[in-house]
């Protein structure tokens, strides 16, 4: 599917590329999709992003393309070309009028191009000036040339208008007559002679001559995304390719912008022209001064209209100026300041403005960072001064700062008395109840101003911080699914993309889904009260706290500050290996239903201990720890958290992996729990029966098989991530190992050559990140489990640099044989398809497009 570089596909081809990318994935569970163009990022995740949207793995744009960005590259600047932003932008679009559908086809629509104007000349030539030309392209048709715009100056006496928006708005009426226009004063008008655009098209303006060397600005629009009416469409320097290079504004000024006027009506005949019955566009009286401008354009959401400041921010080395006012402290900081670095380990701080903060802007509106110190710790984590003066200084009178943590806490007057307390332990979730709380007070005080910000924090300003922002996050609807807040967390938070690691607190924030089914966000919603009966829990091996390389394990169940239950001695059981088959083998968190959980894989590890918890009665939050030997901090050996709200009614087992367990998951090499170990939590919602009746046999007996039904599959209903994104791309988990690549012995003295040249191939790849894993280094990435973006698979002395054929060949049959679909995405390039046993289709456009 080929189009060219910088470009963005057409959106026919964009669907068509979708549509098969969906049937290839439908085939089977094991297929993956591979989508390269040369360099393995623009065109590529162009396409990736449009289809993560339109199969609704992200339901807003600017989520997907931040996705990707942070997957793909180390510095999150993934998919940069204005143009191929827009395209993403536009699936949100096609989503609303049915695309994804079946029988869904590309409706035809069709506006006339009135004018463009410059609202300064760019700085092209030794004046300090431009020789503007204009051409509008359409496919591979040129619809117009315009060799001699109109040169306008201004006397500065411009009447007001309706919008000052500068960012792609939409000001309604037929000429744009607006204030803003003084942010550069009207040098060039193109008369385009209204004319008429059906689909994809290219604006571009040349400096001199139509010639790629000569070209200033460009960029792509669909008719079919566009607002009817006569309207004008305002591009700022960020919008336009070309011009958001620019970084430094020697080309073009930072308040650089460009409008383009459309009309959804034909123009009028030259003789109804010459009587005056045509519409005249610059009669202003036919502007409604009384209607406001509307902005129909594509956008990221509220909270996530930018990447955020601590990314940015994070690239500057300037170091922070110290408040005097911290005295003998403050000068102990300055010589102390990589101690700093050190305890905040690998999470982002914010550099700027004088400021070295262990803090980052999780989206505009709201700051993750570590807790605000004083005296002797304000040496090594923020100190109260310096968080003090950063959020008097950006955000005077519009923040309030949230305190989670239960261990510590200071005064509230040293922040403008804007603090809000809602304490819970470290390690731990907050209960459903509180994090509504947190979440309906950072809502309403959001509301209260679009200048305010919130500001959370815990100890490290991480964990709990993360566990709260992530619930708001998906609670206020930026993300419909718990994992990808999470991951946008994870990555803009740390730079190893681990944000909330601990289980209990990422199952927290997998429950906001529940709570969203049920009603919350919505006025007047409470949480209901709900209740379970814990009958027993199962450890399905051992682990290994002992000299014996077993342990004593000792049971208790907590809710809220009330110790239900101990259990001090389970029963210990030795299977025979003659166990009954049943309904699943799903290990992580699924449910198996039936009153007893008698699972083939349970030989995974035999049932060693099982403790009886009496049918303990649970109505809330509720925590299981299990420990050896005795309940002490020291020696718990695993714990987990859950909400009977949020567990599936009827009699049931939860099964709960090593990586679902808190403490258990922490143990990497499997030193203290095996690899394939599990615990099991046996529930019912009916009340136990008395003593006397199961006496008289009158109760329900657990242990009879019979009560069982066979047919009745396990039904799942733990919160989960979306298909695509069930655990971090092993891209990123690569990029750790330092591995080198195993070359093939058929790329000859290619082949041996790249084993020299090989950092050649890192300076190529830039900020990209590379596969290095099983003998590869490959400039490649999963994004999802089952989405590869790659650069170019390359022959010869090129494959010296790039992706050699027989490596990326080698890569895809040896990890997904016969599993496999490339998409070649390049218009420039080509290769023999049979080189990767011709599963590769092509969709060619453009580069930067």
């Amino acid at each position: 599917f080929p189009f060219d570089d910088h470009n963005p596909p057409s959106l026919q081809m964009m669907l068509r590329i979708h549509d098969s990318m969906v049937e290839f994935l439908a085939e089977s569970a094991k297929n993956i999709v591979v989508l390269h163009c040369k360099a393995g990022k623009g065109r590529t995740g162009t396409m990736i992003c449009s289809h993560l949207v339109l199969c609704g793995e992200f339901r807003a744009a600017a989520s997907a393309l931040s996705w990707y960005g942070w997957v793909r590259t180390k510095d999150g600047k993934g998919v940069t070309i204005p143009s191929q932003r827009r395209y993403v932008g536009y699936t949100e679009k096609l989503l609303a009028i049915g695309a994804g559908r079946p029988g869904f086809k590309l409706a035809q629509d069709a506006r006339y191009l009135k004018y463009v104007r410059l609202h300064s000349l760019p700085n092209f030539d030794q004046r300090g000036s431009c020789d503007p030309r204009l051409t509008v392209v359409q496919g591979n048709e040129d619809l117009l040339h315009v060799r001699q715009p109109e040169v306008v100056e201004l006397d500065g006496d411009v009447p007001a208008a309706s919008s000052t928006d500068c960012r792609g708005s939409i000001v309604r009426g037929p000429v744009c007559d607006d204030p803003a226009l003084a942010l550069g004063e009207v040098r060039a008008s193109f008369d385009c002679r209204s004319v008429l655009v059906t689909s994809d098209f290219k604006v571009c303006i040349y400096d001199q001559d139509p010639s790629k060397k000569r070209k200033m600005l460009s960029f792509w629009l669909h008719p079919l995304c566009l607002p009817e009416g006569e309207y004008t469409l305002r591009l700022s320097k960020s919008e336009l390719d070309g011009a958001v290079s620019d970084k430094k504004h020697k080309r073009f000024p930072a308040d650089f912008f460009v409008e383009a006027v459309f009309t959804a009506d034909p123009p009028p005949t030259r003789d109804a022209a010459e009587l005056g019955m045509g519409h005249d566009s610059s009669d202003a009286s036919d502007v409604d001064e009384g209607e406001e401008g509307v902005d129909d354009s594509p956008r990221r959401p509220p909270a996530l209209k930018k990447l955020p400041s601590a990314i940015i921010a994070e690239d500057s080395e300037e170091g922070p100026s110290l408040n005097k006012k911290e005295g003998a402290i403050g000068k102990m900081a300055g010589f102390l300041r990589p101690l700093r670095h050190l305890v905040s380990k690998q999470k982002r701080r914010f550099k700027k403005d004088g400021f070295d903060l262990d803090l980052a802007y999780i989206t505009e509106r709201i700051i993750a960072m570590g807790f605000p110190s004083e005296q002797i710790e304000g040496v090594y984590r923020n100190p109260m001064s310096e968080v003090s003066r950063f959020l008097t200084t950006r955000h005077k009178d519009h923040f309030m700062v949230y305190n989670l943590c239960s261990e510590r806490s200071y005064d509230p007057a040293k922040l403008q008395r804007r603090v809000q307390v809602f304490p819970f332990d470290d390690h731990n979730p907050p209960s459903l109840q509180m994090m509504l709380r947190i979440h309906d007070s950072m809502v309403e005080f959001l509301a209260e101003s679009a200048k305010n910000i919130v500001v959370l924090h815990c100890k490290a300003g991480k964990g709990r911080t993360g566990t709260m922002i992530c619930s708001h996050l998906v609670l206020c609807g930026e993300f419909r699914a718990a994992a990808s807040a999470l991951s946008w967390y994870g990555w803009v938070r740390t730079k190893d993309g681990k944000g909330v690691t601990i289980p209990s607190q990422r199952r927290y924030v997998g429950y906001t889904e529940k709570l969203l089914a049920i009603g919350a966000g919505r006025p007047g919603f409470k949480l209901a009260q709900d209740a379970r009966y814990l009958k027993y829990v199962r450890l399905h091996s051992l682990p290994n706290f002992d000299q014996r390389g077993s342990c004593d394990p000792r049971l208790t169940v907590v809710q809220g500050n009330e110790d239900l239950l101990h259990v001090r001695q389970p029963e210990v059981v030795e299977l025979d290996g003659d166990v009954p088959a049943a309904s699943s083998t799903d290990c992580r968190g699924s449910i198996v239903r039936g009153p007893v959980c008698d699972d083939p894989a349970l030989a995974l590890g035999e049932v060693r201990a099982s403790f009886d918890c009496r049918s303990v009665l649970v109505t809330s939050d509720f925590k299981v720890c299990i420990y050896d030997q005795d309940p002490s901090k020291k020696r718990k050996m695993l714990s987990f958290w859950l909400h009977p709200l949020c567990l599936p009614e009827g009699e049931y087992t939860l099964r709960l992996s090593k990586s679902e367990l808190d403490g258990a998951v922490s143990d990497k090499k499997h030193k203290r729990f095996p690899a394939d170990f599990f615990v099991e939590a046996v529930f019912t919602a009916d009340p136990p029966p008395t003593r006397d009746a199961a006496e008289l046999g009158m109760g329900h007996d657990s242990s009879d098989a019979s009560d069982v039904d066979e047919g009745e599959e396990g039904v799942d209903d733990s919160p989960r991530r979306p298909p695509a994104l069930k655990k971090l791309p092993s891209a990123i988990i690569a990029e750790d190992s330092e591995e080198g690549p195993s070359l093939n012995k058929k790329e000859g003295a290619i082949g041996k050559m790249a084993g020299f040249l090989r950092p050649l191939r890192h300076l190529v790849s830039k900020q990209k990140r590379r596969f290095k894993k099983d003998g590869f280094d490959l400039d490649l990435a999963y994004i999802t489990e089952r989405i590869i973006a790659m650069g170019f698979p390359s022959e010869q002395i090129e494959g010296v640099y790039r992706n050699p054929m027989s490596e990326v060949s080698r890569f895809l049959t040896t990890r997904h044989k016969d599993h496999f679909m490339v998409y070649n995405l390049c218009s420039e390039r080509s290769y023999d398809p049979a080189k990767l046993q011709r599963r590769v289709q092509v969709f060619p456009f453009d580069d930067h497009n």
